[in-house]
C-alpha cells in the first residue's frame, strides 16, 4: 500500500505534487477532478497524493448533481490557508 494511504499523520505535503494540487485550487477554484489531475501531472500516483489530501482535510471531493461518475475537487478552509501560505513562501523565494 502506499505509504502516504498508511497514516494521516504522515505530512501529506511532502509528497510530489501536493503542493502543486493545493495551489492549482488556489489560483483556479474548484475543479472536475480529471482536469485538476492532467493540469498537475500525468503521473499515476496522482489519485494517492489527492487522497492523502483528503484524508488529512485539505480538499473535499464532491459527486456532480446530474453525472454521479464525475467529481469535483475544492479546497476546505484549512486547505485554502495552507496554500496561500504555500503561495507567499513561493513569492518570498523568487524575490
Amino acid at each position: 500500500m502506499d505509504a502516504c494511504l498508511t497514516s494521516t499523520t504522515a505530512n501529506p505535503l511532502e509528497e510530489r505534487y501536493a503542493q502543486k494540487v493545493l495551489l492549482v485550487l488556489l489560483e483556479n477554484g474548484e475543479q472536475k477532478k480529471t482536469t485538476l489531475m492532467r493540469m498537475v501531472s500525468k503521473s499515476s500516483s496522482m489519485q494517492a497524493r489527492m487522497d492523502a489530501l483528503e484524508l488529512n482535510g485539505l480538499i473535499r471531493t464532491r459527486s456532480d448533481s446530474f453525472n454521479y461518475n464525475t467529481k469535483w475537487v475544492d479546497l476546505t478552509d484549512k486547505g485554502k490557508d495552507v496554500a496561500v501560505l504555500l503561495k507567499q513562501i513561493s513569492e518570498i523565494m523568487e524575490e
